[in-house]
């Protein structure tokens, strides 16, 4: 009887030892989760936000119809997901001499991407990428400006800067001691 006892002891104890021990998922395989999830591939979508902590990735993403913020845990599974209708942005600034033209597909291709802010801003720090963690990236108007706001903690400093989306150029940096 003891014996069975400490069996059981001996199996719950291994299945908690265990239930931890399941492979992580790269920020590249949540985002590939979140997108088959919703039946989009990434030349539908366009990226807004990216965060990362340390239970998971939060991804805000849209189409032209619609918007999609998914939050994915470590270990790849899908926790909660968040849809609304989304309408593209029109610019209302027109007047009789003037004509409106649908941005050129050069001009969306000039458009630096989230990887490639993220891959200035690191340069720019002169920081170990493999060494980041709490990753997030937001993109946002700046006194009209569009640029994407990235920050990130590295070697016990938080880690801030602005790229100017159009241009690549860092508008802002700065770096904070963590207390």
């Amino acid at each position: 009887m003891k014996a069975m006892r400490l069996l059981m002891i001996g199996a719950i104890g291994c299945s908690f030892v265990l239930t931890g021990c399941g492979k992580k998922v790269t920020t590249e395989e949540a985002r590939d989760i979140a997108l088959k999830d919703a039946g989009l591939s990434e030349k539908e979508v366009r990226f807004t936000s990216e965060k990362i902590d340390d239970d998971g990735f939060e991804f805000s993403f849209h189409t032209d119809k619609k918007a999609y913020i998914y939050e994915i845990s470590e270990r790849g599974k899908i926790e909660e997901i968040s849809t609304s209708n989304y309408t593209t942005p029109k610019n209302d600034k027109t007047n009789e001499n003037q004509q409106t033209q649908a941005p050129s597909a050069d001009k969306e291709a000039a458009m630096l991407t989230q990887e490639q802010a993220l891959e200035k801003a690191i340069a720019h720090f002169k920081v170990d990428a493999a060494a980041i963690t709490n990753l997030q990236i937001y993109q946002e108007n700046d006194d009209g400006i569009q640029v994407y706001d990235i920050e990130f903690v590295y070697d016990g400093k938080e880690y801030s800067a602005e790229v100017d989306v159009t241009s690549g150029a860092i508008t802002s940096s700065d770096i904070d001691m963590i207390h």
